[in-house]
Order: C-alpha cells, then sequence, then structure tokens
C-alpha cells in the first residue's frame, strides 16, 4: 500500500542547513507538500502499532489529521520551511 501511495502522491525534494533550516518542496513546482501520516506496524520490532510520517506532494490545497500542514506553512504553499 504505502508504494502505491507513493506512485500517486511521490515524495517531496527536502534539504536541511544549519544556516538555512529545513525545507520541502515539490519537484513539479506545483504540487503541495504536506506530512502524511499513516499507522501500521513497527518496522523496528515488528511488536506494535506505530506512527509513520513522510512528506507527500499533493495536487490539491486540501489537509486533514492524514494529510498534516507543516507548521507556519500555508495550504497554498509550494514551498515549506521545516525548521
Amino acid at each position: 500500500e504505502a508504494r502505491a501511495r507513493a506512485a500517486v502522491f511521490p515524495n517531496c525534494d527536502a534539504r536541511w542547513s544549519a544556516e538555512a533550516g529545513g525545507e520541502v518542496w515539490c519537484p513539479d513546482g506545483t504540487s503541495h507538500p504536506r506530512r502524511e501520516v499513516s499507522f501500521g506496524v513497527r518496522e523496528d520490532d515488528g511488536t506494535g502499532t506505530g506512527r509513520k510520517t513522510r512528506c507527500a506532494c499533493f495536487p490539491d490545497e486540501s489537509f486533514s489529521d492524514v494529510r498534516q500542514l507543516y507548521p507556519g506553512c500555508e495550504a497554498t504553499a509550494t514551498r515549506c520551511k521545516t525548521s
């Protein structure tokens, strides 16, 4: 399921530096970066469920508990500061 979602909603590009902090963006320049939250078996030990997040690119401006805005980032933004 994760691979299928990544094919539809690709990962964001990201960079970080001590001087500028972090930033995420979508390579197509028009999609909107969101922190996508999913739940599943923890990869570290497989003993329970865990929360996993990734930055994903979405074509629309919507957001939710599963498709979260980055703090301080507008819903219409195509680039977001992460720190």
